[in-house]
């Protein structure tokens, strides 16, 4: 089982590289380059918000991630959603780590580096909920104690790298958009 636990990692690993590939070429490929730039830039550089407001914001967004991850661990189809929640969440960090990068250049990085310590933090972690999530419902869908005993488990433990998440992006984001050139 622990090789089946290994395979699932890599297939949920895989389809957030893949979600990232996707999101970097779209943005590279996307018509209207100056217009996305000018509305980055603008939105950017009007970013002046308190760390407990940047916190608070990711949160909402980590919540809806939450919710996706919570059905899909529940439900018999919920693999097909959490691979798609992998590819959508590469999709998003590619397509606006590179927007970021383009617009500012090598400056971008300091904007750049609370999400790149958020994937540190989240994609293992949502990797490893969506394997044994994959591995809880194949096991124990006709045992719907010990199922529902599991899933509690593994949801409080996502439950806990959100909030964590929230935490670590939302006060690095505030503090770091005040080395953008811009910002």
């Amino acid at each position: 089982m622990r090789n089946f636990k290994s395979v699932l990692f890599l297939v949920f690993l895989l389809l957030y590289g893949i979600g990232v590939c996707i999101g970097s070429a779209r943005q590279v490929l996307a018509p209207n380059q100056s217009g996305m730039y000018e509305y980055l830039e603008n939105a950017m550089s009007g970013y002046d918000v308190t760390t407990t407001e940047s916190v608070s914001s990711i949160f909402k967004d980590n919540m809806k991630l939450f919710l996706c991850l919570a059905v899909g661990g529940f439900f018999l189809v919920g693999p097909v959603l959490l691979g798609g929640v992998m590819l959508v969440k590469g999709y998003s960090t590619g397509f606006a780590i590179t927007a970021v990068l383009r617009l500012f250049g090598i400056y971008g990085i300091t904007f750049c580096i609370a999400n790149l310590v958020s994937a540190v933090i989240v994609v293992p972690m949502l990797c490893w909920y969506s394997s044994n999530t994959v591995v809880n419902i194949r096991e124990m869908r006709y045992d719907r104690r010990e199922f529902l005993k599991r899933f509690f488990v593994l949801l409080a433990i996502i439950f806990l790298v959100v909030v964590v998440d929230s935490g670590v992006r939302g006060f690095l984001s505030a503090i770091l958009m005040k080395f953008l050139p811009n910002g």
